[in-house]
């Protein structure tokens, strides 16, 4: 396991959250870009360095079972 793997799971959670309390009003979470490997990337802090976005990236498709 990586050292992003539990902020990775932080983020599904946060948009499984997210995608419940916008069905309740009648909206939905668009899969286009939650939970996505990119939208991780903006979830979680790196201050742009391309290498730790890499290994989030690589994390989200570890821990999510997401094809690269």
């Amino acid at each position: 396991m990586g050292d992003y793997d539990q902020q990775v799971r932080d983020y599904i959670a946060y948009c499984e959250r997210a995608a419940r309390e916008m069905e309740a009003e009648g909206g939905t979470l668009d899969p286009k870009y939650h939970p996505t490997a990119d939208g991780c990337c903006k979830f979680i802090p790196h201050g742009g360095d391309t290498a730790k976005a890499a290994q989030i990236r690589a994390a989200f498709r570890e821990v999510a079972g997401a094809e690269p």
